[in-house]
Order: C-alpha cells, then sequence, then structure tokens
C-alpha cells in the first residue's frame, strides 16, 4: 500500500512519513511479508539489511525487535530492544514490546511499567499505538486488582479508538454484564467540580487538570493537582480528585494518603464517607497487602506423599466440600471438628467454626484465611494430622479477590438434609453475628487500629466508619443480595441510615429487637417481653457492649420457668457470672453456676454441664479456693479425657495457683493423649507445661 509522503507515519512518532520511515518502510514490510509467508530465513536476510543499511535509527531496531519476538528469539529481540532505546531513550514502541516481552514472560508490574512509560512516550497523534498501549495497561491492572485504573486506561483506549470492539468487550465485561467488581469499583468516577468561590489562580490549574485528564495525559493531570493542594491543603475535592488521578494511574498507596487528606477536610459526612469508601476498594489492589483489613494469608505445603495425603483427606471429615473446580485445582474446606448431623433444632454454636480453605494444585496444599488465629489453627491441624504427607514451605499475605470478601460475609458451612428454612435463619444468624459482634471489634487498619465502636465517637474517624459501611453495604447487594439491612449496623453505631426509619421499628411490622440501639433497648419493659425476647434483648445489648443494658435482660430471664421452646439459659447465666467476677465478687458468680446447672439439669437434659463445670473451676482458682478448683476439673476430665483445651486449661490454672502437683497431673495427662494422637505440637505444648510444673 502507497502511503501519502505527507501523512503521518504510522510508526507514532508525530513526524511525516516522509521525514521519518519512508526511506526503509517498504523493505521492512517485504520482511514481514516473507515471515507471514513462512519464510523465515528470507526475513531476517532482509531486516538485517536493513539495519545495516540505517544503523542508527531506532525505529529499525525497534522493528528488527518485532521480527525476532514474532521468530520466538527472545535474546535477539531484547538486545534489538537495548540498541533502540540507545540511540532514543524515549522510543515509545521498545517500550511497548518489551512490556509484552515481560507480560508473556508473567512480570505483571515490570510489564506495567513499559506500558506506561510508552503512553508517556507516544504522540498524541499515534492513536493506534496509544490505544493498543493503553488496552494493554488495563490488562496488567486487571492482574493486579486494581479496577479504577483498569477502567481508566481502557476508557482512554476507547476514546482513542471508539470503534474497537476488544476494547467496548472487555469494559462490557468487567464493568457490566459479568463483573467481578463490587458497583462501586464498577462506577465511571469522574473529577469533583471547583468551588464556585475558588481564587483565579486555583480554577486556572483546575481547568488545566481537566483539560488533561479529558485527552488521556493523566500525569499532566496528577501535577496540576498536586500543585493544587500545594496551594489549597483545605480543599477537600482537590485533595479527592488527586486520589483519583492516582487511582487511576495505579498508584494507590499514594491514592490512599490523598483520601485520607479529603475526609479529613470534608465537612460534610456523606462525601467524605463515599471517599473512605473508594479508599477501601484502593486496599484490595496489588501491594496494599498490609493496609488492606480483609486480606488473606496463606500457607503452602510441597505434598511429598501423595497417596497418603489422599488417604488422610478421605478418612478426616474435618475436611469438606472437596471437589474438583474448573481450573483443575482439587478445593474444600477445612472445619475444626466434623460437621454435626442435621436435626430441627440446630442451633448457630454448634456449627464448627471454618478453620481455612484448602486448594491442592501443583503438587502443593494450600490454606488460606483472613482469620491468622484461625489459619495457625489449621496449620497445627493439619501438620501434625498429614504429618510426612507434607512439607511446609512458606507463609505469605496476600489482598482477596473482592468476591472472595463476600464469601467471608457468607462464612457458614450447613450439614446435608438440613430445611431451607432453617438454612436461612443460621445464615441470617451468622451474618448477623459477624456484622454486629464481630465486625465493630475489630481493629482495623483503616481506621488506625482502632475499633469502628470506638472510632464513631471521633469526627473524622466517624466519617471513615461511614465509609466502610458504605463498602459492606455495596457488598451486600453487588453479587447475590444478601438477607440483611446494613441500616441495622449503621443504627447501631449511630449513623446517618439510608432509609427513613429506624430499622427495629418499621410502620406495619412487628418491632425488630436485634436491630436496636442501646436506648432503644433500655426503654424496654422487661416485663412485657417473652423469654424469646428477653434472650434477644441480651444478645443485642452484648452486642452493643452494653454489658449492664445486657445484665437487665439476663436477670430477668433466669427467674422465668424453664419452658421447652428455650430450655437452655446458659448464655445468660454466663453474662451474669462475668458481670459478677467483673465486680470481684466470686462468691455471686459461684451461686449463679449453681443456680444454672440446677436449671439446666431440669429443663436441658444436663447439655450445658461442662460449661458450667468450667465456670466453676475457673471461679474457684480466681477466688483462691484451688482444691475445688481441682476437683472441678477433674470431673470434667472424667467426662472428656482428651479434650486439649480443657486439659491445658486445667494444668495452667493449677500453675496460676502454684499447684504444681495438681499442674503436672493434668499436663501428663494432656502429653499422652497428644501422643496418642500423634500431636506433635500439643505434645510440645504440653511438655513445656509439665517442665514448668516440676521447676
Amino acid at each position: 500500500m502507497t502511503l501519502d509522503p505527507y501523512a503521518l507515519c504510522p510508526c507514532g512518532s508525530g513526524k511525516k512519513f516522509k521525514w521519518c520511515c519512508q526511506p526503509f518502510y517498504k523493505d521492512i514490510d517485504r520482511a514481514f511479508t516473507q515471515l507471514r509467508n513462512g519464510q523465515d530465513d528470507a526475513a531476517k536476510k532482509i531486516m538485517e539489511q536493513v539495519v545495516q543499511d540505517h544503523p542508527n535509527t531506532a525505529e529499525v531496531w525497534g522493528r528488527r525487535a518485532e521480527l525476532y519476538w514474532e521468530l520466538d528469539q527472545r535474546d535477539e529481540a531484547e538486545r534489538s530492544l537495548d540498541r533502540a532505546l540507545e540511540l532514543q531513550p524515549h522510543y515509545a514502541t521498545a517500550y511497548l514490546l518489551r512490556g509484552m516481552l515481560r507480560h508473556e514472560e508473567g512480570e505483571i508490574p515490570g510489564a506495567l511499567l513499559l506500558y506506561r512509560k510508552a503512553t508517556d512516550y507516544f504522540d498524541p497523534s499515534a492513536r493506534e499505538q496509544l490505544a493498543e498501549a493503553w488496552f494493554c495497561v488495563g490488562q496488567c491492572e486487571v492482574m493486579l486488582n486494581r479496577p479504577l485504573a483498569v477502567r481508566a486506561a481502557w476508557q482512554i483506549a476507547l476514546n482513542l479508538q471508539p470503534a474497537n470492539e476488544v476494547v467496548q468487550n472487555s469494559l462490557q465485561k468487567y464493568f457490566e454484564t459479568q463483573s467481578p467488581y463490587p458497583t462501586l469499583a464498577r462506577k465511571a468516577w469522574s473529577f469533583r467540580s471547583i468551588a464556585p468561590d475558588a481564587d483565579p489562580q486555583r480554577a486556572q490549574a483546575w481547568d488545566k487538570a481537566l483539560g488533561a485528564a479529558a485527552t488521556g495525559k493523566l500525569t499532566d493531570a496528577l501535577r496540576a493537582f498536586e500543585q493544587v493542594t500545594a496551594v489549597a491543603p483545605a480543599d477537600a475535592d482537590a485533595w479527592f480528585n488527586l486520589g483519583l488521578c492516582r487511582a487511576w494511574l495505579g498508584d494507590n498507596a499514594a491514592a490512599l494518603e490523598a483520601f485520607d487528606q479529603c475526609v479529613s477536610a470534608e465537612l460534610d459526612d456523606d462525601r467524605a464517607g463515599e471517599a473512605w469508601a473508594l479508599a477501601e476498594i484502593l486496599r484490595f489492589g496489588h501491594g496494599m497487602e498490609e493496609s488492606c483489613d480483609w486480606a488473606e494469608r496463606m500457607v503452602r505445603y510441597q505434598i511429598v506423599d501423595i497417596q497418603k495425603l489422599g488417604a488422610a483427606l478421605k478418612n478426616d471429615r474435618r475436611f469438606t466440600d472437596l471437589r474438583q473446580m474448573e481450573s483443575g485445582a482439587v478445593g474444600g474446606v477445612l472445619l475444626e471438628r466434623p460437621m454435626p448431623a442435621a436435626h430441627h433444632n440446630l442451633a448457630l454454636f454448634e456449627l464448627p467454626k471454618l478453620l481455612a480453605y484448602v486448594a491442592i494444585t501443583n503438587n502443593a496444599l494450600v490454606l488460606q484465611n483472613g482469620n491468622s488465629e484461625r489459619l495457625q489453627q489449621a496449620r497445627q491441624l493439619v501438620e501434625s494430622s498429614l504429618g510426612g504427607a507434607i512439607e511446609f514451605r512458606e507463609e505469605s499475605l496476600r489482598a482477596p479477590e473482592f468476591v472472595r470478601t463476600f464469601q467471608l460475609l457468607l462464612d457458614l458451612r450447613l450439614p446435608s438434609g438440613i430445611a431451607d428454612d432453617l438454612a436461612a435463619k443460621l445464615m441470617r444468624e451468622a451474618i448477623v453475628q459477624y456484622l454486629e459482634e464481630n465486625w465493630p471489634r475489630r481493629h482495623l487498619r483503616s481506621l488506625g487500629m482502632i475499633t469502628p465502636l470506638d472510632a464513631v465517637g471521633h469526627a473524622v474517624l466517624r466519617r471513615k466508619v461511614l465509609g466502610l459501611v458504605n463498602f459492606i453495604d455495596d457488598l451486600t447487594h453487588s453479587y447475590v443480595p444478601l438477607p440483611y439491612n446494613v441500616d441495622r449496623l449503621r443504627h447501631k453505631l449511630g449513623l446517618p441510615m439510608m432509609g427513613a426509619e429506624s430499622p427495629a421499628v418499621v410502620s406495619g411490622k412487628p418491632v425488630d429487637i436485634s436491630a436496636m440501639n442501646a436506648a432503644e433497648l433500655a426503654s424496654l419493659n422487661v416485663d412485657e417481653l417473652s423469654d424469646a425476647d428477653l434472650e434477644l434483648a441480651m444478645q443485642t445489648g452484648r452486642r452493643l457492649d452494653a454489658s449492664e443494658l445486657a445484665g437487665k435482660f439476663a436477670r430477668a430471664l433466669i427467674t422465668r420457668p424453664g419452658n421447652a421452646q428455650s430450655p437452655d439459659r446458659f448464655t445468660a447465666f454466663n453474662h451474669l457470672i462475668q458481670l459478677a467476677l467483673a465486680a470481684d465478687q466470686p462468691e455471686e458468680a459461684l451461686g449463679l453456676v449453681e443456680a444454672g446447672m440446677k436449671h439446666d439439669c431440669e429443663h436441658n437434659e444436663g447439655r450445658r454441664r461442662n460449661d458450667y463445670d468450667l465456670c466453676g473451676a475457673q471461679i474457684y482458682l480466681k477466688a483462691g479456693q484451688p482444691e475445688q478448683a481441682h476437683a472441678a476439673f477433674c470431673r470434667l476430665v472424667e467426662r472428656l479425657p482428651s479434650n486439649f483445651d480443657l486439659l491445658g486449661k486445667a494444668s495452667e490454672g493449677m500453675l496460676r495457683a502454684n499447684r504444681r502437683a495438681e499442674a503436672a497431673e493434668f499436663a501428663e495427662k494432656g502429653a499422652a493423649a497428644a501422643r496418642a494422637k500423634g500431636d506433635k505440637d500439643r505434645l510440645g505444648y504440653f511438655e513445656e507445661l509439665l517442665a514448668a510444673a516440676k521447676r
């Protein structure tokens, strides 16, 4: 095809063809024609002649690199790119091609850096090359889980080539029909407008930034907003725009700093919450693991005996849901104990905790969980039960995919055969327990290691809590909707709700005690509440850290006669026992233990006998009555001779009471049980206790 000598050169330099690549264009085109026809040697011969004729032209060396890449001669391609960059350090095509080489090798961060350099160095008129470079940027950002950067890159590519179907389909897949991202991450975010009363100098810099962003020159927009925030550090909207620009460029750590400044300067709670919800999205990106509250820990083992591993997994009922996934790996979960059989009164506390997600792939066993304490439990269990079948290799931290975080809210395994209505009830209880009891008490990195319950009392941190709750709300609606109204959590934390009414008092519906805040709970009349409502009010008070208020409902509950519908009153008695101990009233606590045990024997078939005995033993220790504590521990050990936790508590308690002989007695029993089960970690623990008791 004949090219107009005065048209822009197809190499992307921005120069006219006549004064750029015309002298060697036909020969290079001939070389690639030979390559497409399978004439590899002829193609190389022509290309080498072009290089000999034009040894100091970067584009020639770049096209030589492309040819040798096509021939799968990577070393020769790399040498050609080295030479091209020696001749022209800002030669955009070299960065694009080298990025593709790194990309194929799986070196994604390195490839991304090269692609971004290519977008900076191509002339603005090189629309085809720029579109390709920006599309490659987006592909890398997908793999690094940075959705804001993905969308920004692909939108620029589409602006450059509006008819490009590959870009169109990619945007649709990731941000519309099959999106792996929550709604906040799919949104087409835009810069905030400048305040009408801004000074002319700031307005000029603002307009410059907006203009640069519109043409795809994000680095120019970045510099402009950096200048604005330098001269107007209290401008929340400028900080928001700087954070957004940094996020579009994939610099999530710097973007997080800008959004932090935005929240501190912002006076509007809703706008501040929006910024911090967006900041939470950024924490899921590559390189943000240490600042992500949802980060997953991963433990990897090498499999050294696959037959032994297979037999152990088959026979150990704590490994469940094992199945082959699309990737070919085997996946499942590890529970703290085997799943109980389904029955119509199955309660949440009877279900075993999930210790880790399990994957078997590429001759490796991998355990994953965001809860480090549970993951350590999983490690102990796996290393003691799988023995010589595996060898530890490494433990690492990674930011999870968004959908994995969504699964954490559904971190519940149910026995087969369970009724649908009971399954739905247990699922809702598990979500309520996580969001209203566990999450508000977590020390979060996003809040400077402060809990949400404490943070809502601080002006700036309160706005951040609002943003985090908005993120959770978005997460619960972005995939399969969860049976939970996040306004309940907002209401309990004293945050503005999306709905007009309190979720505890909805017109035309019964009052939902579990959704009440402390003030609403305090207004309830215990005499008007049923047993079930009293228990629910007590649990709600505990979730709110309103211990005395919960105690009011617990006291009312234990004074009522037992009934077949709610025979188990241990939770109420135990709450009052802990309140008595906190007030240094061990005698009252012991009286509650005796009363609770009597009620349990009369109405609950003594199912909680062990729990009451353990409470009694620990109270005796605190009251300075080690003989009675020893007797209580002995009764428990007689019923549960191989319970490691119980034997450990008994030995440690006797040690603290300076009853070394009794401590040694329980430690020896624990060591014997550990030997019998081949549990090396537990054995080491009990041997340390035994050594301490004999000193």
